[in-house]
């Protein structure tokens, strides 16, 4: 975590001279699981207790092709707790598409961000065997265990970004079964720019 903010530090004071560009902090992490076979078993952790930090700046080559002044590109650190309640790590990599809002207060901003990310967390293995009631003929597990091992994944990003009085951002992630083994996930964090 030490390590995660003097990293910020370095990086935010070696780009304070770029223009166009713009730093936000993001904190929180909180997770809504759902048709998780592996949960069925064992509650995933909802509450990440995540920092990071985000830098953007202005895309002349992008907004140039596509005739446009909002793209950014840039990335970011994220540290949380992952659903198995261990350290997680994500660092990504994007193009930012915010809009201005100016009639909708007090939504000041939305954004969508596209890109991808590399993802060194633990991930919940369980082994169970299931057996059918003879009296009632449903199925139901007689035994299972559960093993966690870390993994490293790269997998594409999409998360939209309202930001509320010019101060509070709010993320919202969508990640499908097809990009994590155990179900879906809907996340949602908090964040400020700096």
């Amino acid at each position: 975590m030490n390590k995660l903010l003097a990293l910020a530090m370095i990086l935010s004071s070696a780009s304070s001279f770029a223009s166009d560009s713009h730093w936000r902090v993001k904190f929180g992490g909180w997770s809504k699981h759902s048709d998780f076979t592996v949960y069925n078993i064992a509650k995933p952790n909802e509450d990440h207790r995540g920092l990071g930090i985000q830098y953007w700046e202005k895309s002349p080559k992008l907004n140039d092709y596509f005739d446009s002044t909002n793209f950014e590109v840039g990335g970011e650190a994220w540290y949380m707790k992952d659903s198995n309640n261990k350290d997680s790590l994500m660092l990504s990599t994007g193009i930012r598409l915010p809009y201005k809002t100016e009639s909708l207060w007090p939504l000041t901003e939305a954004s969508v961000v596209v890109g991808a990310t590399y993802h060194y967390r633990s991930t919940m293995d369980v082994r169970y065997r299931t057996d059918t009631d003879q009296q009632t003929g449903e199925k139901y597990i007689s035994y299972y265990e559960t093993d966690i091992s870390r993994r490293h994944l790269l997998t594409p990003m999409l998360m939209s970004t309202v930001t509320l009085f010019d101060t509070l951002d709010v993320d919202f992630t969508y990640i499908p079964s097809f990009f994590d083994q155990n179900g879906n996930i809907f996340f949602v964090r908090l964040g400020f720019p700096i």
